[in-house]
C-alpha cells in the first residue's frame, strides 16, 4: 500500500479466522514498515465494524510507534510482526496487556492468543517496544515462554 501523496509501500495482510458463533480473530501482519505519513495525515492501523464500533491498534496515528513496529518474516515464520485481537458476542476484545491464561493447562507462548486479543511479544505490553508483558497463567498445570524484554 502506498501513500497518497510522496514515495513508498507498507506491506502487511490482514488474516480474518472464523471461530464460529459469528465471531472471529483479527491477524495484522506486517513485513514491510516504509512510510507512516502520507500526505498531512499520519499513517492509521485498525478495523471498524461499520457501526461505530473502532479499534485501533497501539501506536496507530503515531509515526514514531508505526515505524517501531516489528516485522513478520514470511520465509521464515517469524512472526513478531503480528498484531492480533478477536471479535466475539459483538464487540471487539480489546488487549489489556496482560496475557491471561484460563483454567486449563494451557501453552502461553507467542502463538497463545488470550480472551481479550492479548499476546506475549505482540507490542500490546509495557515498555518502549510494548514486549515487556504481564502473564498471568491462573489455574492449570500450564506452561509459560515469556519470549523477549522483560516479562
Amino acid at each position: 500500500v502506498a501513500p497518497y501523496s510522496g514515495g513508498g509501500a507498507n506491506s502487511f495482510q490482514v488474516v480474518l479466522t472464523d471461530t464460529g458463533g459469528g465471531n472471529f480473530n483479527v491477524d495484522f501482519l506486517y513485513q514491510d514498515i516504509t512510510w507512516t505519513n502520507g500526505g498531512s495525515n499520519v499513517a492509521e492501523t485498525g478495523i471498524t465494524d461499520g457501526a461505530g464500533n473502532d479499534f485501533e491498534l497501539p501506536g496507530s496515528g503515531n509515526a514514531t510507534a508505526l515505524s517501531s513496529y516489528e516485522t513478520t518474516d514470511f520465509g521464515t515464520g517469524d512472526n513478531a510482526g503480528a498484531a492480533s485481537f478477536a471479535f466475539s458476542d459483538g464487540g471487539f476484545s480489546v488487549p489489556d496487556g496482560v496475557v491471561s491464561g484460563t483454567a486449563g493447562a494451557d501453552l502461553i507462548d507467542a502463538s497463545y492468543i488470550d480472551p481479550d486479543g492479548d499476546r506475549v511479544d505482540a507490542g500490546d505490553g509495557t515498555g518502549p517496544t510494548g514486549d515487556e508483558d504481564t502473564i498471568a497463567g491462573l489455574g492449570g498445570d500450564d506452561t509459560i515462554d515469556a519470549g523477549d524484554e522483560d516479562d
